[in-house]
């Protein structure tokens, strides 16, 4: 690591290796970890851990990255056992329907295809749904949150849990074409809603409609 002598029993690294290796200073990194030594209280200590992951973000400029965010904030406490899983609400699911709807336009705004977007933030309690409806006729452009759930997506969630072996089952993602429409369903989870999440599964229908291929898995 930062360019270590090999071949020894514990890692040796030259000071001038280190003065060559680039890095960002920080007064406020500084402070807080100084901070953070200082304190004993669990509470506090969670809270300068948050400022200064914040601090690190932004010397880097990945303050506004959802993917390290998801890192962060649900990828590494299920590896540690810290993570407190809760169900997505209908903000969460307004902006993955943003950054859906932002990407969508990027590719597609030229095409004088119209649509608009139905979320269902609550199918029994299990389960979560936004539906894409498009047309050619030019039409009302918004986001809606509707409680009664279209028949055809309640029966889609019956297709989401599928065996693996005699002990073990597993809830799939679901994306499903029709004439005019897509419709994504997942676990009403909120890790499945994050905002990196509706990245990927953007870029997974992206591929669907312009490749053809209707398995977005």
């Amino acid at each position: 690591m930062l360019g270590s002598s090999a071949g020894i029993e514990r890692e040796q690294v030259f000071l001038e290796e280190l003065a060559n290796y680039p890095y960002a200073y920080s007064d406020e990194l500084v402070e807080l970890v100084e901070e953070m030594q200082k304190v004993e209280c669990k509470e506090s200590r969670d809270e300068l851990k948050t400022a200064l992951n914040k601090c690190v973000m932004k010397i880097y400029g990945l303050q506004d990255n959802y993917f390290v965010d998801y890192a962060l904030s649900i990828q590494i406490p299920m590896l540690c056992g810290t993570y407190h899983e809760k169900k997505c609400n209908v903000k969460m699911m307004q902006e993955y329907a943003s950054i859906l709807s932002k990407i969508w336009d990027e590719h597609f705004r030229q095409s004088k295809v119209y649509y608009a977007i139905n979320l269902y933030p609550d199918i029994k309690g299990k389960y979560a749904a936004l539906q894409v409806k498009l047309s050619f006729e030019k039409s009302v452009k918004g986001v809606f949150v509707l409680d009664n759930v279209d028949e055809n997506i309640d029966l889609l969630t019956e297709f989401m849990i599928y065996q693996l072996n005699d002990c073990f089952y597993q809830t799939k993602n679901i994306v499903e074409f029709s004439e005019n429409s897509f419709v994504i369903v997942k676990p009403i989870e909120s890790k499945n809603w994050h905002p990196a999440m509706a990245i990927k599964d953007s870029h997974k229908v992206l591929n669907a409609v312009l490749l053809g291929k209707e398995d977005c898995r």
